[in-house]
């Protein structure tokens, strides 16, 4: 066995040397009209394996960190028990290539099991080197993108990518295998928009594969990220709101698929026992919209009332954000971005490194950025619990037309605005006055800033209604959750050991490593 190893290795190395003298005489028809240049940089990133025929090139589940080009031989590749396709250098262009879904980043785990069925000869290209070539072809990459579509099609038939969708996990079998069947298939391009904001829609998403990006008020900058089982578009298809808060684009070649409300309550009409849970989902989910509204309305109360068609306005443009313990919602000095009204949580103000006051939802701020273009925050906000936000771009495309159509109840905010810096300033002036004391906080208390910012972009919002199980002892979750409000009771053995309730974590070794 060691003489063999031995003999492969000198051979791949000889290959090797050969290769990256003489490969315009050997080069892959994929790329017959590429450039010189791309095909001394492809060549030069490449390793060269020599592949006994009946050995694994890849194994299905392993890390999905290469690619390869089958150079000579014959390959099959398996998942599961089904042959996907039969690789070979003799037949068309793309059926030389295999393992492009995960070098492009669509997935981390290898896809399939390729066995080669005589010995062969391959070109490995690591996803880190994928990278590398992109930056400077992407021209040339993009065809690599065009083998992961191919190899997604085929792969669509024998893969359960349509998992337990959280808002809907415990509907009736019958019902989810009916609803799955109304979800519609789209194969996404590397930056294809799959829908952008302030448009108007009434579909679902739910990632099966790949990656995205959300967007917001234009800027290029992700504010989240999402990944397979990530839903996006939910308010839409349970008739919440119809206008789309943010841009969806496509990161990798990704599957996603589509539900529209037509076909949401197509199935309801078969099964309307379920229709009482959809409701009650529609209604966990408008509960931060509603809350926004009166707190917009209480904060106004003062100056007479905003206009109910200003509230709805600023509120339809909102969109919901989590924030951590010591997570920052707005900074004092930096540019205001954004309207933020807070629905559940407390927070501190603090202005020139004192805490002036505590506040527990509901609360307003950042109305300065709303009110004056490229004005600066004059307080920091900063959560000492677990906190939700809706949150109004200032830049978004609806501040126009609401500086336009409503000056009087600008005006209001304005005279708002005006008090809350006359208090600020008072509490600042005045000597010996305590400060407010410091609310109960999580583990979550000492971490980075910048940690604590990137983690709240990957949270994702799941409703779980009374006696809905969160977790199940045993099970190989994969996820960890952070409650927002309400409380669970923890069971081990069939027996309650502990209550649990906003701000506490469950599954934190999960979300370790562990």
């Amino acid at each position: 066995t060691k003489l063999v190893e031995r003999a492969q290795k000198i051979l791949s190395n000889l290959m090797s040397a050969w290769v990256e003298k003489f490969y315009n005489r050997c080069f892959p028809r994929l790329f017959s009209y590429a450039s010189q240049d791309f095909m001394t940089a492809l060549v030069g990133l490449i390793s060269i394996r020599v592949i006994k025929g009946g050995d694994k090139i890849c194994r299905e589940g392993e890390p999905g960190n290469f690619g390869f080009y089958l150079h000579t031989g014959r390959a099959v590749a398996q998942r599961g028990k089904a042959n996907i396709i039969r690789l070979s250098s003799d037949k068309r262009s793309w059926h030389s290539w295999w393992g492009m879904l995960e070098v492009c980043g669509t997935c981390v785990e290898q896809t399939c099991t390729v066995i080669a069925e005589m010995d062969c000869v391959i070109w490995v290209l690591q996803s880190k080197h994928s990278e590398e070539l992109r930056l400077t072809f992407p021209r040339e990459c993009n065809l690599f993108d065009k083998i992961s579509a191919r190899h997604l099609q085929l792969l669509t038939p024998h893969m359960d990518a349509m998992r337990s969708i959280a808002m809907f996990a415990d509907c009736g079998k019958d019902f989810l295998e009916m609803l799955n069947s109304e979800f519609s298939q789209r194969i996404c391009g590397r930056d294809e928009v799959i829908f952008r904001e302030s448009e108007v829609g009434d579909e679902m998403f739910v990632l099966a594969l790949g990656k995205c990006k959300v967007l917001r008020s234009g800027n290029d900058h992700p504010v989240s990220r999402l990944h397979p089982g990530s839903v996006f578009g939910g308010q839409a298809v349970l008739g919440i709101s119809q206008t789309r808060k943010e841009t969806v684009m496509a990161d990798t070649v990704s599957d996603v698929r589509a539900l529209s409300r037509k076909a949401l309550l197509r199935v309801l009409e078969k099964f309307p026992e379920e229709e009482e849970r959809i409701l009650s989902i529609v209604e966990a989910h408008s509960q931060s919209r509603k809350a926004a509204s009166m707190a917009l309305e209480q904060a106004s109360a003062s100056e007479g009332g905003f206009s109910q068609d200003f509230t709805r306005m600023l509120v339809d443009n909102m969109f919901e954000q989590p924030f951590m313990v010591n997570q920052a919602i707005l900074t004092q000095g930096t540019p205001g971005t954004h309207l933020v009204v807070l629905v559940h949580g407390i927070v501190e103000i603090e202005a020139n490194g004192m805490v002036v006051a505590t506040v527990t939802a509901p609360g307003i701020f950042g109305e300065r950025g709303l009110l004056v273009t490229g004005s600066r925050s004059g307080a920091t906000v900063r959560c000492t619990t677990v906190a939700e936000c809706m949150m109004l771009p200032v830049d978004g495309p609806s501040t126009p037309v609401i500086r336009q159509l409503y000056e009087a109840d600008m005006k209001k905010m304005e005279l708002m605005l005006q008090k809350k810096m006359r208090s600020t300033v008072q509490t600042l002036s005045s000597e010996g006055q305590e400060l407010p004391a410091q609310q109960p906080t999580s583990f979550l208390k000492n971490c980075d800033p910048s940690f604590l910012t990137r983690m709240a972009q990957h949270l994702e919002k799941q409703v779980f209604l009374p006696g809905q199980t969160l977790l199940e002892e045993g099970s190989d979750a994969g996820f960890s959750l952070l409650i927002q409000q309400g409380t669970a009771s923890i069971e081990k053995g069939g027996r309650i050991v502990g209550r649990i309730g906003a701000g506490e974590f469950i599954g934190e070794s999960v979300a370790l490593g562990f």
